[in-house]
């Protein structure tokens, strides 16, 4: 499992020092906003949305 997070981090460090070298840091912070943009999607359905909905049905279980 180490061997595959340094080739992982390898790999990360190689892509970022790629991009900055490469003049294209637009399409770079275009990729960026889009991963945070999903990561964020993610948060609220997922984290806030659903959370709500779970807390909901075991508040009905128990006063059942």
């Amino acid at each position: 499992m180490p061997i595959l997070l340094a080739l992982g981090l390898a790999l990360l460090v190689f892509a970022v020092l790629f991009v900055l070298t490469s003049g294209a840091i637009l399409p770079a912070a275009i990729a960026a906003g889009v991963i945070f943009g999903v990561a964020a999607l993610h948060y609220v359905v997922w984290g806030w949305w659903l959370s709500g909905v779970i807390r909901r049905q075991v508040d009905e279980e128990r006063h059942q």
